[in-house]
């Protein structure tokens, strides 16, 4: 094995075992053993000197950083909020299943570092941005709890638009589209209500299960601070 490939081998695994540091001998073998069709003798070998590549590194904490695809997955995953995107775009998962993608996913963003790593980028948009939890969930509640009734009435059987004139700002806020044409006329669509209630449960810290519990006085709450 040339010494070069070698370094490289000993640098993937090191900041394999880094980055997963429950993982141990036989999460090596199964992630790399086959790729590189090295005996168990090898990997030994490698894997002694990776720990002791990751020893060295630890003894200077200032220079320790991710690996940048562990930087790269921290960022894609601020920009898409999901973490089997986000691992998508940073790692190579052209031969990977998605409940195999799922499960690397969920692993890295359980990890410690990559935890602290993506507060550190929430925290950064937060200082440039004046958006509030309490200002996300009140436009959630507009809506979550749009009535329909409020834009349209049916009369002789027929669906009659009210003046948009006389809509409020809440009102305004929870429509997604207006399409006209000439077949069927006006069509308004308002945003969906499971995933803004989905989504107000999850920043409530309410259960799935708790889903119909009275999200609408907590949200009164949040916004007025009454107690009442």
């Amino acid at each position: 094995m040339a010494k070069q490939d070698k370094q490289k081998r000993i640098i993937d695994i090191a900041d394999y075992l880094f980055a997963n540091p429950d993982k141990g001998r036989a999460d090596v073998l199964s992630e790399f053993g086959k790729d590189w069709k090295l005996s168990e003798r090898s990997i030994d070998r490698i894997i002694k000197d990776a720990k002791e590549y990751n020893l060295n590194r630890a003894k200077k904490p200032e220079t320790v950083k991710l690996t940048i695809k562990q930087e790269n997955f921290c960022n894609y995953y601020i920009e898409t909020g999901n973490a089997s995107e986000a691992y998508r775009r940073a790692y190579d998962c052209g031969n990977m299943s998605d409940n195999v993608v799922n499960v690397k996913a969920s692993e890295l963003l359980n990890n410690g570092k990559i935890t602290v790593r993506i507060s550190e980028l929430q925290n950064e948009l937060k200082a440039k941005s004046d958006i509030t939890k309490e200002r996300i969930l009140k436009e959630l509640e507009c809506i979550a709890f749009a009535d329909i009734g409020k834009y349209v009435e049916i009369k002789s059987g027929n669906v009659v638009f009210k003046d948009s004139s006389e809509w409020t700002e809440d009102m305004r806020k929870a429509v997604e589209s207006i399409e006209k044409n000439s077949k069927e006329g006006i069509k308004i669509k308002l945003h969906g209500k499971n995933w803004s209630i989905a989504r107000i449960c999850r920043m409530l810290g309410f259960d799935e299960e708790d889903k119909d519990n009275d999200i609408e006085k907590r949200l009164i709450k949040i916004n007025t601070g009454s107690d009442d």
